[in-house]
């Protein structure tokens, strides 16, 4: 369920700062170096790099993260979608 503050994308390129939670979408290998208020949701086959922050989860549902920033939460390997 989305809510007014989440956002998603399926951009190469991902900064600023996000009050809600973030959905990748699938394309090309996407670059997050934003700051995400809520949780990170990856789409099934997105492969995405993370220099950024996120405060709370991150949500894999098949799709692969590297990097070297910043999970307040847990990287859980599904849930919401």
């Amino acid at each position: 369920m989305m809510i007014a503050s989440d956002h998603e994308s399926d951009a190469p390129e991902i900064s600023g700062m996000i009050g809600g939670s973030l959905r990748v979408k699938p394309g090309a290998k996407t670059v997050i170096s934003a700051v995400i208020n809520r949780d990170l949701i990856l789409a099934p086959g997105v492969a995405a790099e993370l220099t950024g922050m996120v405060q709370r989860d991150v949500y894999l549902n098949g799709g692969t993260l590297t990097g070297k920033g910043l999970i307040g939460g847990k990287i859980l390997k599904e849930g919401k979608s």
